[in-house]
């Protein structure tokens, strides 16, 4: 890795107009290592620009239908290092490839350090930017004393997740709905052993934050709800409710699960 980077953060990176492009599928760093990039470069006593190929082209795209175009570009061309990020991201306008193309032209000409980062393939650039061969044209001035760095293994962003909850729902476990779940959250036990809820004042029923299902925090409902919920917790099995939005709640003696489409507003919803 280091020797990898070691080129791109000396100062021969900027005065030999090299270019980078960092490619690879998202959250593998590839924003962080430009920018660590450009800010070497700052530190070298070079400046350095950074912006999105969405703003670039938008910018220079409205430049050229008010024929403004190249007083435009040098913005774009003036500093000893430019940072395209996120080609390939959105969708450009029909002359993508013609503007990003008198950037990267202009640059090349000029050896002018650039980078870039991409979620595409620098061979399919073509089918974003509209034009198979300006994009061809505009891949080769980058990597005439360029290189592509593909960044790979799994995504810094979602490295907590665990792989499992990733994967496609296709044969996973349930933790609620109307079906029994395989993972039942337990019922809170009261004193006396009583696994039904505290009933307040005036006949509420008030569920604590431990007998949560789904993320939902069961609540104070209607009476209605309440009476059911009684009858469910007494041992008459499972019942369904429903509620005057359409959505039911089904109802178990031991998870006292609810409908997930319908979660807990507020305290007394």
């Amino acid at each position: 890795r280091l020797v990898a980077m070691g080129s791109l953060l000396s100062p021969d990176f900027v005065t030999e107009g090299r270019a980078v492009i960092f490619s690879g599928k998202p959250g593998r760093g590839k924003t962080h290592l430009a920018i660590a990039v450009a800010y070497r470069a700052i530190q070298n006593g070079f400046d350095a620009l950074f912006t999105t190929a969405a703003e670039l082209i938008e910018e220079l795209s409205a430049a050229s239908r008010d024929g403004a175009l190249r007083a435009a570009l040098a913005r774009y061309l003036r500093p000893h290092v430019l940072v395209v990020d996120e080609v390939g991201y959105l969708a450009y306008g029909p002359d993508a490839a013609n503007v990003l193309f008198h950037v990267v032209d202009a640059r090349h000409t000029r050896r002018r350090a650039m980078v870039f980062t991409t979620n595409k393939a620098p061979k399919t650039w073509g089918s974003v930017l509209h034009d198979d061969d300006l994009a061809e044209a505009i891949v080769d001035r980058i990597l005439d004393r360029g290189r592509v760095l593909k960044l790979d293994g799994p995504s810094i962003r979602s490295r907590h997740v665990p792989e499992h909850e990733l994967q496609d729902d296709d044969g996973a476990v349930r933790v609620s709905g109307k079906h029994r779940s395989d993972f039942p959250e337990p019922t809170k036990v009261n004193a006396g052993g009583s696994t039904a809820p505290r009933v307040g004042a005036g006949g509420s029923t008030s569920w604590t934050s431990t007998q949560r299902t789904g993320g939902y925090m069961a609540c104070r409902h209607s009476e209605k709800l309440v009476a059911a919920r009684r009858k469910v917790m007494s041992g008459e099995g499972m019942t369904y409710l429903n509620h005057p939005s359409g959505k039911t709640f089904g109802l178990f003696a031991r998870d006292f699960l609810v409908d997930l489409t319908l979660p807990c507003r507020s305290e007394n919803a």
